[in-house]
């Protein structure tokens, strides 16, 4: 994990809401589109998978914390908007 990375996810866990300006440009920041959760065995870690507005498959790597509201995380990849069925047309019909 990077030092931003880091940072981010020390904020994060303050209970800070993350707006897409205010993240380090370091980080990638990814939308997931149509988004699953799996747990990894036997490392007992989350992983999601989704895709984007091309219909790209997309991972998340180990995810190291995701809100409880299900609308982003952070993980290996970056920091992940989490968009819903419903939201994730949305995004595809505006282009993100």
């Amino acid at each position: 994990m990077t030092e931003a990375m880091q940072r981010l996810l020390e904020r994060l866990q303050t209970g800070w809401a993350p707006k897409t300006d205010e993240i380090d440009p370091e980080i990638q920041q990814i939308d997931f589109l149509n988004w699953t959760m799996f747990q990894s065995l036997p490392e007992q870690t989350i992983i999601i998978v989704g895709k984007d507005s091309a219909e790209a498959l997309l991972l998340s790597g180990y995810v190291f914390w995701i809100d409880e509201r299900f609308e982003w995380a952070v993980g290996e990849a970056g920091f992940m908007w989490l968009y819903d069925d419903a939201e994730s047309d949305k995004v595809r019909y505006l282009g993100g």
